[in-house]
């Protein structure tokens, strides 16, 4: 008997090993999860960063059959080699913002959808469908290289003090970086930019002194840093007063949002969301601060702006615009391009891959952050 007890455990032993070796094999071989949903990550962001889509300059079009941000193959062979991984266009980008009346609706039911005012059936039209991503999410930020605070105070009539801090997308202090304030001449005075760079902590303080031809009205300040290519910017708005206080907040002055609708190689083109008569005097300016001549034009209802490009411009264009309206009311307008993305909505409870990428836009790098979440079905 104590023979046939150890033949016994014997067996067991070597059963429940094969067993436990068995499922341990077939573990290791298994996918997870997690590994899934990185290939998918991986291979959306591939699609999406480095092609041009269909048709290749569907961003000024109402159809689009397939989603890509890239350039179009012709303007990237301009490019001398070693071309940079990703090259994205602008106005592929700004499709990815609801102000652009080419809006790429996320979903069939978008809450930012305007069917007044975007032109694409989100029915017909939308991000996921195009992707074929079924029941997941996805959200994309889409920001520059450097990311730019600044503090603003009135010290003394007429004088802003500016406190810049400079970092870079991990957190890092940028030393070095070329620091340009702005505060465009919107209302017949002359532009005033006031540079500088920062310290080893990324910080610079400036002095913007608007006593010389600057009355009383609403302005628009603009902060921008700038190295090796990385860049990054601010904006803020303001009321001066006649007495040389000022207010700083969008909420202290009168604001009409401006919106892109189409750009092409030699024109960007923007509207007000305005229903009002009037004119409209504006500039587009450069980080740097470099501007091009004021335009003027009258208008009933949403006007319509054709913005000329510039060649050989490194980085976002800002444009800016003072309104006079036809019941004695002013404004201000302010928009950049191309805009920021923060695009799309996922469940911050849910299995999700952040994949991060530099990538060159207007010659300058800018960040894309891609998210997928992907739920159990």
């Amino acid at each position: 008997m104590p023979g046939i007890q150890y033949e016994f455990t014997v067996c067991v032993t070597l059963f429940l090993v094969s067993v436990l070796f068995i499922f341990s094999y077939v573990v290791s071989i298994t996918p997870s999860p997690h590994f899934e949903i990185l290939d998918v990550t991986c291979s959306v962001s591939d699609h999406l960063l480095s092609s041009p889509g269909s048709p290749v300059n569907w961003c000024s079009l109402s159809q689009l059959h397939v989603l890509g941000l890239s350039l179009s193959s012709n303007v990237l062979d301009s490019y001398s080699s070693p071309k940079p991984l990703h090259i994205l266009d602008p106005g592929k980008v700004c499709c990815l913002n609801f102000s652009c009346m080419y809006y790429v609706p996320y979903s069939s039911i978008d809450e930012r959808y305007n069917s007044s005012f975007h032109v694409r059936d989100p029915a017909t039209c939308n991000f996921k469908d195009l992707l074929g991503m079924l029941g997941d999410d996805i959200k994309i930020l889409i920001v520059p290289s450097l990311h730019v605070s600044a503090q603003y105070s009135n010290v003394s009539p007429f004088i802003i003090d500016v406190k810049v801090y400079a970092y870079s997308y991990t957190n890092s202090p940028i030393r070095n970086a070329t620091v340009h304030v702005i505060v465009p001449g919107l209302w017949g005075a002359s532009t005033v930019v006031e540079s500088s760079y920062t310290d080893s902590n990324g910080f610079a303080e400036l002095t913007v002194d608007l006593s010389a031809g600057f009355s009383e009205g609403d302005y628009v300040i603009i902060v921008t840093a700038y190295k090796d290519s990385f860049i990054g910017y601010s904006e803020n708005e303001f009321r001066l007063e006649s007495d040389g206080s000022i207010r700083f907040g969008r909420e202290n002055v009168n604001f009409i949002q401006s919106h892109l609708y189409k750009h092409n190689e030699s024109h960007i083109f923007l509207s007000l969301r305005s229903n009002s008569q009037g004119t409209a005097t504006y500039t587009r300016l450069w980080f740097n601060g470099s501007q091009s001549p004021y335009y003027t034009i009258s208008f009933t209802g949403a006007p319509a702006f054709y913005v000329p490009n510039a060649i050989g411009f490194k980085g976002p264009i800002f444009m800016v615009m003072n309104i006079s309206l036809s019941n004695g009311e002013k404004a201000i307008s302010f928009i950049e391009y191309p805009m920021l993305v923060n695009y799309g909505e996922i469940n911050p409870l849910a299995e999700s891959v952040t994949l991060s990428f530099s990538v060159i836009i207007l010659d300058v790098i800018y960040i894309v952050e891609i998210t997928y979440c992907h739920y159990e079905r």
